[in-house]
């Protein structure tokens, strides 16, 4: 008998109609499915989709408290139910047949932090993958489909709400490496994902991609990508050159440049100067 397995969803403003294909399928993959509405606009439609669903719990919160706190709390809820596991999720991931039973075949491995696979993005078709071996250790993974060892979870203190939303994941998986964790990436695609709202452009005959994200974001992309950087002595200037590209794509191509630009220099003057000492308490 297999360890149980629970999923979370986070929820904001969720398009009823991806949240039911979401649901549909990994509801029969998992224990339960957790879904934390994040203060959501359209929280009866969300009700509506769900009340018959069996194995379904929400969680509904009267205002935004970002995804670092809803993914504590889906953990939290799971763990103190018996779980052992989480699959985190965002509302618009679809995961394929056979991602949890795929997962199960490698529970086995040494200090497991989470584990995590490959994705199709719906936007960006020409993604492609580098599959070294059949199972990687990797510094960085996105939330969406990874498999969390709640125990790990619970050891360091879960994920980190000071950073509101943005590289919440790359704070986790980074946290995990610096206390004796891995994060395994199993080299499988193994859901359908969309980052941000892609669009492909072409310079100079040189191919690239734009993610669109809102001014909001892009404070705490900045802000968050610094200030993490800064917590575990990586390096800054690799976050700089990465913020500069995100710039200059902004300046070409997306809508609301100032706004955007002025956010991501608000977010960089923050990332510096912010305490870098990591708030106790997350995972209650």
């Amino acid at each position: 008998m297999r360890d149980k397995i629970y999923a979370g969803i986070v929820l904001y403003n969720a398009d009823r109609k991806r949240l039911s294909e979401n649901i549909s399928a990994i509801i029969d993959q998992v224990d339960k499915v957790l879904l934390y509405d994040n203060g959501s606009k359209n929280t009866r439609e969300i009700e509506e989709e769900i009340e018959l669903v069996k194995r379904c719990k929400l969680i509904k919160a009267p205002k935004n408290y970002g995804i670092a706190h809803a993914l504590n709390s889906l953990a939290s809820l799971a763990y103190h139910d018996g779980a052992k596991w989480l699959l985190t999720l965002d509302q618009d991931t679809v995961v394929k047949p056979g991602l949890i039973e795929t997962y199960c075949k490698y529970m086995n491995l040494p200090y497991i932090g989470q584990l995590c696979c490959l994705f199709e993005d719906r936007n960006n078709p020409e993604i492609k993958w580098d599959k070294h071996s059949e199972v990687e250790k990797i510094d960085r993974t996105i939330t969406s489909a990874a498999l969390v060892n709640l125990a790990a979870w619970k050891a360091v203190d879960g994920f980190d709400e000071s950073l509101f939303i943005d590289s919440v994941d790359h704070e986790f998986c980074t946290l995990l490496l610096h206390r004796g964790y891995f994060n395994y990436q199993i080299n499988f695609v193994g859901f359908l994902h969309e980052l941000g709202h892609i669009e492909k452009h072409t310079l100079l005959g040189h191919n690239y991609f734009t993610t669109n994200h809102n001014a909001f974001r892009r404070y705490y992309m900045a802000r968050n990508s610094i200030l993490i950087a800064r917590r575990y002595h990586t390096s800054v200037w690799v976050e700089y050159k990465w913020l500069l590209s995100e710039v200059a794509h902004i300046i070409l191509t997306e809508k609301d440049k100032r706004k955007k630009i002025l956010n991501t220099l608000k977010g960089v003057k923050d990332g510096l100067t912010t305490d870098t000492t990591r708030p106790i308490g997350n995972a209650k």
